[in-house]
C-alpha cells in the first residue's frame, strides 16, 4: 500500500504542475488582435510647411493642423483618398494629392512648403547662394536655379563671391501665399 500512495501523490503533483504550466500559458498568450484593428487603414499626415493647415478628405473639411506637427486619419473603407491642405483661414491651396489605402496599411502624407524661389544670377561671374545663413550651391553668370519647397515665412538670400565671401546681394522675402517668387541679381549699383 505505501506504494500506491507514493504514485498517488506524484499524479496529483503531476496534474498540479500540468494545470499550473496550462494557466501560466493562457495568461501570458496575447489575444489576436480584433477583426476591427484588422480592417482600418491609417493616413499619417505632417506639416511642414510653415503655417497651420486646414486638411480636407475627399472634399469634407477633417482637422487643422498646426505647423511642425502631425495627426492620424483612421479609414475603414479601401480605396482612393482624395487630401487639399489649405493655409488655415484661407483658399491658398498649400498641398494636395491622392493615398490609394488598403486596409491594414499605413500611409504617410507629407505637406512641405509649397514656395519656389526662382534665382537668376545676371552678375557677370559665378555666386554662391545662401538661404537663411545656409549655403544652398553655386549659380553660375547668366543661368537660374529654383529653390523648390520653401515654407511660407520670412526668408533671407544672400549671393556671395567664391572667394572672398563678400555679400554683392542680398533680399528678404515673406513668403505668404504659395506660388513662385522670383530674384534677379545685378551688378548694378
Amino acid at each position: 500500500m505505501p506504494r500506491l500512495k507514493k504514485q498517488k501523490i506524484i499524479r496529483t503533483a503531476g496534474t498540479a504542475a500540468f494545470i499550473g504550466i496550462l494557466l501560466m500559458a493562457l495568461i501570458s498568450c496575447k489575444s489576436p488582435s480584433s477583426p476591427e484593428e484588422d480592417l482600418k487603414a491609417y493616413i499619417h499626415i505632417y506639416n511642414t510647411c510653415g503655417a497651420a493647415v486646414d486638411i480636407f478628405m475627399n472634399e469634407s473639411f477633417n482637422t487643422l493642423l498646426e505647423n511642425d506637427s502631425s495627426t492620424t486619419i483612421e479609414v475603414v473603407t479601401e480605396g482612393v483618398y482624395s487630401l487639399k491642405a489649405y493655409k488655415t483661414g484661407t483658399e491658398i491651396l498649400v498641398f494636395y494629392g491622392q493615398v490609394s489605402a488598403f486596409l491594414g496599411g499605413n500611409y504617410n502624407w507629407d505637406i512641405e512648403g509649397p514656395c519656389e524661389i526662382i534665382v537668376t544670377n545676371n552678375y557677370g561671374e559665378t555666386l554662391q547662394i545662401h538661404m537663411n545663413g545656409t549655403y544652398l550651391g553655386d549659380l553660375d553668370d547668366s543661368y537660374s536655379e529654383a529653390i523648390s519647397k520653401v515654407t511660407f515665412g520670412e526668408h533671407t538670400l544672400e549671393a556671395k563671391k567664391p572667394i572672398t565671401g563678400e555679400v554683392v546681394a542680398s533680399t528678404t522675402f515673406d513668403l505668404i501665399d504659395a506660388g513662385n517668387y522670383f530674384w534677379e541679381i545685378t551688378n548694378e549699383e
